[in-house]
């Protein structure tokens, strides 16, 4: 076997667009095509060369755990070579190497928010989902300590990449972009890993509805359970967070108070306090930091706070 790639090798499928709302569609159960692929166990040893890169690890802070992925090449017993993907798991806080998968095809842990930090583990560290390397729209779930994965090749829905997944494992939240007709679309759907069929129904938050914000992700950070998740979007009429309940597909959009901007989105920051009651969302853009209380209903801006140049983010 050759050397795998080094991480730095991958091509994250990062999304570019996402919505608070999104049209309906039919209400019907959507069936997908999903396959078996085959994974194997393997010791680090087993990789000659192999030195994994640690500059794109997924975290799973439920498990203290964290993984990385590799995409290279391998000969089979008859001599063929394919490509594999390697995914190497580790104790996060010491780095000791857990356990070594291979699976057959070129995949990626994602990369939700662009230039963010790398996903796709379960916070539990139960499971772990990648999206291909070669193709929108397919992305692949396997339990980390054994067991078959699926493919979850929706191409002939639309065109998605991934989101967000529950803090178990179960539930995988997409980003549609694009539907069937490849019109363009801006949805954010749920994908059920148990019952292997995409919810019908788009999730849009509660209060608002089928109204839809497009914007580009450019923070995110998630509550201490890893439970829900909190995104902000530059959008071109304003800024809004999106917060994302995961075991419950429960939603909401909350605006922020200042203009948007087409052209540019600046560096952005999402800070959670200690407790998980208050979110703060900071833009060098606008030199300001909103501060949001998570415990209204439903969540509100409750200050906003004019940053002097060069003011370091809370």
């Amino acid at each position: 076997m050759r050397p795998l790639a080094p991480s730095a090798m991958l091509i994250p499928l990062a999304l570019l667009v996402a919505a608070c709302g999104g049209d309906h569609v039919a209400s019907r159960s959507v069936a997908t095509n999903t396959t078996a692929v085959d994974v194997a166990a393997a010791s680090t040893g087993s990789i000659p060369g192999l030195s994994p890169a640690r500059s794109e690890w997924a975290l799973a802070p439920g498990a203290r755990a964290k993984a990385v992925s590799n995409v290279g090449s391998a000969t089979n017993v008859v001599g063929k070579e394919h490509t594999v993907t390697r995914v190497l798991v580790a104790d996060a806080k010491n780095d000791a190497t857990g356990q070594v998968r291979y699976v057959n095809g070129a995949w990626a842990l994602p990369v939700p928010v662009p230039g963010g930090a790398t996903e796709g583990l379960s916070w539990n560290g139960r499971v772990a989902v990648m999206q291909s390397t070669d193709a929108a729209s397919r992305l692949i779930a396997f339990r980390l300590r054994g067991g078959r994965p699926q493919i979850v090749d929706l191409r002939r829905e639309g065109t998605f990449g991934y989101d967000a997944l529950s803090r178990n494992g179960t539930k995988l939240y997409l980003t549609q972009y694009r539907d069937a007709s490849g019109a363009a679309v801006d949805r954010i759907r749920l994908y059920d890993l148990a019952t292997r069929k995409l919810d019908p129904t788009p999730v849009v938050d509660k209060l608002e509805g089928d109204e839809s914000m497009v914007g580009t992700p450019v923070a995110r950070t998630w509550s201490a359970d890893g439970g829900t998740v909190y995104t902000l979007y530059e959008g071109s009429a304003h800024p809004f967070v999106h917060m994302l309940q995961t075991a419950y597909a429960f939603t909401f959009c909350i605006d922020l108070p200042a203009r948007g901007d087409p052209t540019t989105t600046g560096t952005w920051t999402l800070g959670l306090g200690a407790v998980g009651r208050k979110l703060t969302a900071t833009s060098d853009r606008l030199a300001k930091s909103f501060l949001i209380d998570l415990h209204s209903v439903p969540p509100q801006v409750e200050g906003v706070t004019e940053l002097s140049v060069g003011t370091p983010a809370p």
